[in-house]
């Protein structure tokens, strides 16, 4: 188990932002993980688990406690089932390739597409692990640290579930600002509810691809993803998703929810 104190954080996450923890523990057993957050317990110390660093929005002044980095390593194949420590990187699990049994049903269009393939349909697993990785990796939300459009926590906001009652009123106003024939996506979500696109309200709302002209600015790959174009702070992020957030709010009248876990600040 490794130890350091006021140690930066931002190197641990895929937004390369935040401030530095009062105290860095790296755990890289199961003993060691739950000594880590037992003796938090039991001195009332902050604790903030990270594991990839892909969910997390952490505030420019860092973390006063002790932050916990899960690197467990190992993984097991026992027929269908696989079992990864919880500080596994998948793809670095070599013998998903070898597990050449099918994927579950498509359900995306567009993955069913590539694939060649109708929704629904079941296809070898390594030709859906390819498949999805380069759908991803288009829109900017596979990690390259050359490319700063990946700079980011993937889908920033939920896409907005709404009652009937609420779509109908922003069906209106979508109509109202876009013209008469505009349709927004909308996708069955449970009875009396429809959900609808985060990323079509932000375009449609004026953020497009690579808007802003801070260090914090909107992907050029995907609109619903906020990058650090490699200079930016925390407060630079925030200040940009304020932005989309109050846009978005007075074009359509729904109000957008962030997605990544915040540590110390929140919109």
């Amino acid at each position: 188990m490794q130890e350091r104190h006021d140690a930066p954080l931002a190197p641990l996450t895929t937004f390369r932002l935040g401030g530095p923890a009062s105290r860095l523990i790296t755990a890289t057993t199961d003993a060691e993980v739950i000594a880590a957050v037992r003796e938090a317990d039991d001195t009332g110390t902050p604790l903030l688990l990270i594991g990839g660093g892909s969910n997390l929005v952490i505030g420019d002044k860092g973390f006063p406690g002790t932050a916990l980095v899960i690197a467990t390593k190992g993984f097991t194949l026992d027929g269908t089932r696989l079992e990864l420590a919880a500080g596994e990187v998948w793809t670095d699990a070599d013998d998903l390739e070898d597990a050449n049994g099918l994927s579950g049903p498509i359900k995306y269009a567009e993955t069913a597409r590539a694939l060649g393939v109708d929704p629904g349909d079941r296809v070898p697993l390594p030709a859906a692990r390819e498949t999805v990785l380069k759908l991803r990796s288009g829109k900017g939300m596979v990690l390259d640290p050359e490319d700063h459009d990946t700079w980011s926590a993937g889908s920033f906001f939920t896409n907005p579930i709404l009652t009937n009652a609420d779509f109908a009123a922003f069906h209106a106003r979508v109509k109202e600002h876009l013209g008469p024939d505009a349709e927004p996506p909308a996708y069955p979500a449970g009875e009396g509810r429809t959900k609808t696109s985060a990323a079509w309200l932000i375009d449609k709302a004026g953020f497009t691809k690579g808007y802003g002209t801070g260090p914090a600015r909107i992907s050029t790959k995907h609109t619903l993803a906020l990058t650090n174009r490699g200079d930016a702070t925390t407060e630079d992020l925030l200040a940009l998703a304020r932005e989309v957030v109050a846009g978005v709010r007075e074009t359509f009248g729904i109000t957008l929810v962030n997605e990544p876990v915040t540590v110390g600040v929140t919109l």
